[in-house]
């Protein structure tokens, strides 16, 4: 038997042992290489009344503390490069005082490896965000955020190229059956960015997801998704435009054939090195509820942002599906000023409007008559605080001002007044960079 005096001699000369192995890692670690061992704590306190749905009189707002705690490492050299995420994302008091539930999981696991100067392959979990994150973002908004399982090809050299193909299972298998999972049988995608002159940036992209047919797991219904981005930027006149033009057509995920489309366009001022100016208009086609086509005319916005986008109170983060295949029309304008170099806020408005016709189950029930398309208007107010470099509070207060299409939309009752505040710490220490102070043998 050990003792305690022993156990504690044993668990010491352990510690030091490790210490001693990370201090000469970075002392002997060849130049060209580097760790990072690095954390983010972010916890984000909410009162909600009226997020992301309509409350009805009867309900009480809620005061929601949530918390993702993430511990990342990276290693990098001339021809490989590594990422490890693990997270763990919770709300305070979900679960009881001794009680063992773990909420742990990995968000990015992948490597990537440099086959030529021009050419890489990087495979794993990992973040996909592309073109102001229409299609493809990182929700980093989402205390979980978002990442795939999936294979990526990278090329870079007259112009830049990506190519993805992910194809998934619920489980470790040997023959095909039903995929349980709320999620995409597979992806592939396509895309290619290219700086022509000075001021103009053109990017394509195609998408293919497919989704498994309920209880059949022979039938995959495939949607494609392409389109165009166009950047104009000339720093001299202090302006940017971006426009973007998308269109989809297969099936929906329930075998609908699709004829769908999605454009937008946004202007973007800078009047003085601290207030800059955006104007934008975003349309997303939509069905109407009137027509007899067979066919699926509302866009999904797939695996992109939704958050701040089309507002930050989340009334709309999959556009067919929360607007009931109505459409959207978001017209919005946003200015920003840095008060310093430590302090900088934000006011946004957007107005919000169906694009296609939808039924007003509300004023005549029974009766089959169109709804007026005018959705409401959201006030957005947010403020940043940089205490330090890897320290920043955040804070928000946004308001709704809903019409009787958005309680067809949400329910609850749009007389109501709807607002919602947050305050949010995001904490990111590094814990070791051997990049910084690195000693060759």
């Amino acid at each position: 038997m050990i003792n305690v005096s022993g156990r504690y001699q044993i668990i010491n000369r352990l510690m030091k042992r490790l210490f001693l192995i990370i201090s000469l890692s970075t002392i002997y670690i060849p130049v060209f290489s580097q760790f990072l061992l690095s954390g983010e704590f972010r916890p984000r306190t909410e009162f909600r009344d009226g997020y992301k749905t309509l409350l009805s009189k009867d309900q009480n707002p809620a005061l929601v503390t949530s918390q993702r705690t993430r511990l990342n490492m990276n290693y990098n050299d001339k021809r490989v490069s590594t990422r490890f995420s693990v997270q763990d994302v919770r709300t305070w008091g979900e679960s009881a005082l001794k009680t063992d539930a773990s909420s742990m999981n990995i968000f990015e696991a992948w490597a990537e490896l440099m086959i030529t100067d021009e050419i890489s392959v990087k495979l794993g979990r990992q973040e996909l965000s592309f073109d102001q994150n229409r299609l493809m973002g990182a929700s980093n908004w989402n205390d979980v955020g978002a990442s795939h399982d999936l294979l990526l090809l990278k090329f870079h050299k007259n112009f830049d190229m990506q190519a993805g193909l992910a194809y998934n299972n619920d489980k470790s298998k040997v023959s095909e059956s039903n995929y349980s999972v709320s999620n995409y049988k597979s992806l592939g995608f396509l895309r290619a960015e290219k700086n022509i002159g000075k001021y103009i940036n053109v990017s394509v992209i195609g998408i293919a997801d497919g989704y498994e047919k309920e209880a059949d797991y022979k039938t995959i219904f495939q949607r494609y998704t392409y389109g165009c981005n166009l950047q104009l930027k000339n720093d001299s006149l202090r302006s940017r435009v971006y426009a973007s033009s998308y269109f989809q057509s297969g099936k929906n995920p329930d075998g609908i054939p699709i004829n769908a489309y999605f454009m937008s366009v946004n202007y973007d001022y800078a009047f003085t090195k601290s207030l800059n100016g955006i104007i934008a208009a975003e349309y997303f086609s939509g069905d109407d509820a009137f027509s007899t086509d067979s066919r699926y005319n509302s866009f999904n916005n797939l695996y992109g942002n939704g958050h701040g986008t089309y507002g930050y109170m989340d009334y709309f983060l999959q556009i067919d599906k929360d607007t009931r295949n109505g459409g959207l029309l978001n017209l919005y304008a946003r200015g920003t000023f840095k008060f310093s170099r430590k302090v900088s806020g934000e006011l946004s408005y957007h107005y919000l409007s169906l694009t296609n016709n939808i039924i007003d189950s509300l004023s005549v029930p029974g009766n089959n008559i169109k709804a007026h398309r005018y959705l409401g208007s959201e006030v957005d107010l947010n403020m940043k605080f940089k205490a330090a470099d890897n320290v920043e509070l955040s804070a928000g207060y946004s308001v709704m001002l809903a019409t009787p299409t958005m309680e067809i939309l949400k329910g609850g009752d749009h007389t109501r007044y709807q607002n919602w505040a947050w305050v949010m710490l995001t904490f990111k220490p590094e814990f070791l960079n051997t990049g910084k102070n690195q000693i060759t043998k």
